[in-house]
């Protein structure tokens, strides 16, 4: 009997919510995989003036790879496509803003694992689970 459809799972969900996708840039230098854990970096700066402080904060153009776990002063995206950029060179690609996540298919920053970001990325609506592997 012919096989008339073939069902292949995605493993890199995890979960029957909706996923967010937005349109984002990836930073120059980068080998992204899809998967991969991206981090648009938030930086602040405290200028004082007498007893005065400001905040400042500026918060980076492109997504890159982390260097390590994730903060809760950072903008996070999982890669939804393997892309490369060299030197002076950014790319547009979408990026998964939101939904649940099979941990076991993504790559996190520097040595971290998922329970290491487990907590600051469910604070922006992307969930960590095991999943077992079709």
């Amino acid at each position: 009997m012919p096989n008339l459809d073939t069902l292949t799972y995605d493993n890199l969900f995890a979960g029957n919510i909706d996923v967010v996708t937005e349109e984002i840039t990836i930073g120059e230098n980068q080998t992204i995989l899809r998967g991969d854990l991206l981090e648009k970096k938030v930086t602040e700066t405290i200028a004082v003036e007498g007893a005065v402080g400001t905040t400042n904060r500026t918060v980076a153009t492109n997504f890159v790879r982390p260097s390590g776990a994730a903060d809760e002063n950072s903008f996070y995206a999982v890669a939804s496509e393997d892309i490369t950029t060299g030197a002076g060179v950014t790319a547009k690609t979408i990026g998964y803003r939101a939904g649940v996540f099979n941990e076991n298919s993504m790559r996190f920053g520097g040595a971290s694992t998922a329970d290491d970001n487990r907590d600051i990325l469910a604070a922006q609506n992307i969930y960590l689970r095991q999943a077992v592997k079709q």
